[in-house]
């Protein structure tokens, strides 16, 4: 409905940056995080007034980082109220807080219910000890037990976890056993993704100096189809290449992502895409929290989207999920009829057992999923 809206509130505090991430995020105190809650509700308010928010009722908030179950109860509490004190929100709104294992006490999961949190995204990625000491992880994989399980006696009832593997080392009969084990867990979603390494980052420096070996693309592929195996048997249905739920639960806040729809981002480096145009804020908290004093919010600053960078967009997006692209509705949106203006490559890809098309939606088969990459890059 074009009346909803996501927003997303980004948290860029951790405790200790891991091996492979270069998300913006930076040593928390108390102090910095009051600087940053103080801005955040100064941007909320600024983006109120403007028209392309005014009067739109929030559907999902996703509170993201960094850590945000680092943030004391009373500083999430008061971002939280400046949220509906600026925005209509819907009463059965997804309120979804990303929260890692060693930061999460009883006290804070029964604060977080009373501020209307309804989801928690636990960061796990692993359950072998020496994987998380690899990754730079600051947990242990019974505190990722015990973060779901208190998380679950306090009354959450929808939680996911956050699985890598493609990690070095990693065996498959230790990825299975690590599945197995988190599926035992009470879970409602699962997202799992495989190893990235980016260059300007530690685990980056080390396999470019030689001193980590990654593991081969056959041994990742099959990783990802033991994914595929374990986690349906359990209960689970893939919904997107690299997430899976029980019935009712997949993160309505990333659906809206990947079906085009519009959001808000607020705090340093929080990504928006509204009325046609996609922008960031500035990564720097000075940088960012200047703008915000200034009066100004990014959108002042940002130019539209392209119609070419909306169609990849879209296409990128729509072909994650595994119901895929409803071709109609893409046509209606976009203009495009992906069948006439494709033909050649979705022809080919069909014809390989890549694509299909089933009920008027076009979406990678279970093999094109393993080559999906191959697939997207070709069409966009």
């Amino acid at each position: 409905m074009k009346n909803e809206l996501a927003l997303y509130i980004h948290v860029p505090f951790c405790l200790a940056k891991c091996h492979y991430c270069d998300f913006v995020s930076y040593t928390y105190s108390d102090e910095a995080a009051g600087r940053w809650a103080v801005a955040v509700k100064q941007e909320l308010a600024l983006w109120a007034r403007l028209p392309v928010c005014s009067g739109r009722t929030l559907a999902t908030i996703y509170i993201g980082g960094g850590t945000p179950s680092l943030l004391p109860a009373e500083t999430l509490g008061s971002v939280l109220t400046a949220v509906r004190r600026n925005f209509a929100v819907y009463p059965a709104a997804e309120i979804t807080l990303e929260a890692n294992p060693g930061t999460v006490e009883p006290d804070k999961l029964t604060e977080w219910r009373r501020l209307g949190v309804n989801r928690l995204s636990v960061g796990v990625q692993s359950l072998e000890e020496k994987h998380l000491r690899f990754l730079g992880r600051r947990h242990t994989a019974q505190q990722a037990e015990e973060t779901v399980q208190a998380a679950r006696a306090a009354g959450f009832a929808n939680i996911g976890v956050d699985l890598i593997y493609g990690i070095p080392g990693l065996g498959g009969r230790e990825w299975a056993d690590t599945l197995r084990r988190v599926m035992d867990w009470p879970v409602t979603h699962l997202s799992a993704y495989a190893l990235t390494v980016e260059q300007d980052t530690p685990l980056g420096r080390l396999v470019a100096a030689g001193r980590v070996i990654l593991p081969d693309e056959d041994e990742v592929a099959d990783q990802y189809e033991l994914l595929l195996e374990v986690v349906p048997a359990a209960g689970l249905k893939q919904y997107e290449i690299a997430n899976f739920a029980r019935p009712g639960h997949s993160c309505r806040h990333n659906l809206n992502y990947w079906l085009g729809g519009e959001y808000l981002g607020v705090g340093p480096a929080a990504w928006s895409y509204l009325a046609g145009h996609r922008f960031a804020n500035p990564a720097e908290p000075a940088d960012y929290m200047g703008l915000v004093a200034s009066g100004t919010t990014s959108f002042h600053l940002a130019a539209p989207l392209e119609p070419r960078e909306e169609l990849v967009e879209a296409l990128l997006m729509g072909l994650r999920l595994r119901r895929g692209i409803d071709l109609a509705a893409f046509q209606q949106r976009y203009g495009v009829d992906l069948l006439a203006d494709y033909r050649p490559v979705i022809s080919r890809y069909v014809r390989l057992g890549l694509l299909e098309m089933v009920g008027g939606f076009l979406r990678l088969t279970g093999r094109g999923l393993l080559l999906s990459n191959a697939v997207l890059r070709e069409l966009v």
